[in-house]
Formats: C-alpha cells, sequence, structure tokens
C-alpha cells in the first residue's frame, strides 16, 4: 500500500502545484490532467508533429531493432581496450582471457599498455556493439520518421570527414576504421 500511497501523494502534489496553485508555466511543467490529456489525444492525433504516438514508437523501434540485426547478422570483430578485465556485471571468462593481447594503449592512457580482448558475448549476455548499418543519412524537416534516407554525396562526405576528425581526436582503435570502412587519413 505504501508505493500505491506514494503514487497517489506523488500526483496529488503534482496537480496541486501546476493545476491549483499554477507555480510553474504549462509550457514548463503541465499538470497531470493536461499530461493524460495529450497522452490519449496522440494516440490517435497527428498534431503537431505528422504522427501519432503509435507512429513514433514504431519507427524508434524499427530504427533500433533494424541496427541490432544489420549487427547481428553483418558484425565486424571488435575488442574491449582494458586494464580491468570485467564486463558491467561480471568477469571476463577464461576463453575471453585467452584472446588478451597487451597493446601500446592509447593518448588517453597516456602510454600505459592495455589489454586487448576480444569481444564476445559473455554467459549474462553482455556482450560488444557489432553494429555496420552503412551510411543514413535523413533529412528531419521532411522525412522526421527517417523513413527515407537522402543521397547527398556532398553531405556524406562531409559528414565521414567529421567522423574521422573526431575518431582520430579521440585516438580510435584501427578495427573501428575497419568496422565504418573508413580509410584513417594520412598524414604527410
Amino acid at each position: 500500500w505504501l508505493s500505491v500511497l506514494s503514487i497517489v501523494l506523488f500526483i496529488a502534489v503534482w496537480w496541486l502545484c501546476c493545476d491549483v496553485l499554477k507555480m510553474t508555466s504549462p509550457s514548463t511543467l503541465p499538470g497531470p490532467v493536461r499530461v493524460m490529456d495529450t497522452f490519449f489525444k496522440k494516440l490517435t492525433s497527428t498534431a503537431p508533429d505528422g504522427a501519432t504516438l503509435p507512429q513514433h514508437i514504431f519507427s524508434s523501434l524499427r530504427i533500433a531493432l533494424g541496427g541490432w540485426a544489420m549487427g547481428v547478422v553483418i558484425g565486424t570483430l571488435l575488442y574491449n581496450y582494458t586494464l580491468m578485465p570485467t564486463h558491467m556485471r561480471c568477469m571476463f571468462s577464461v576463453e575471453e582471457m585467452k584472446t588478451a593481447t597487451m597493446t601500446d594503449g592509447f593518448s588517453f592512457t597516456k602510454g600505459s599498455p592495455t589489454m586487448r580482448i576480444c569481444a564476445k558475448e559473455d554467459s549474462t549476455g553482455d556482450t560488444a556493439i557489432k553494429f555496420s548499418l552503412g551510411t543514413n543519412l535523413y533529412d528531419l524537416e521532411t522525412d522526421p520518421f527517417q523513413n527515407h534516407p537522402t543521397h547527398n554525396p556532398e553531405v556524406e562526405r562531409r559528414m565521414i570527414d567529421a567522423m574521422i576528425d573526431l575518431m582520430e581526436q579521440n585516438d580510435a582503435p584501427a578495427e573501428q576504421y575497419t568496422r565504418l570502412n573508413l580509410t584513417k587519413a594520412v598524414v604527410h
């Protein structure tokens, strides 16, 4: 009962502050009545952004699950670089540790060597991200649901160059360039 009472009390205080005492602007913090009203309207209404709430949810799930599926099928071997061989929820397995090699480290490790360990799924389901999506650019003004990628070689080249620049600034491992089908800039 305490958890139900806490939720009811929270909503009551929220309603009192927003709708009765009008302590905030509705555009800053709408009250619970307006939030619920908007929620039910967005289930069927496309205003103001051109889509209903279920369409937004479906679009987001399609992008996320599509990327995950492509990653499973096309994934490139990645590595964990670490000095402490642990996943988020467990230590690295003996099988994973057998793949470990020492590397020279990165600029952000100040030259300290690190272990390079093949990224594999462990017994808890912890795994490396293995997405390889290709080029996907969208014009969010004309295609807010990202259903139709645009093909603009000039914009793609600019984005790729910016990504390579950021990867170089952050000392990205070589396999990341391979995974993304990029070429590291050559310094003359």
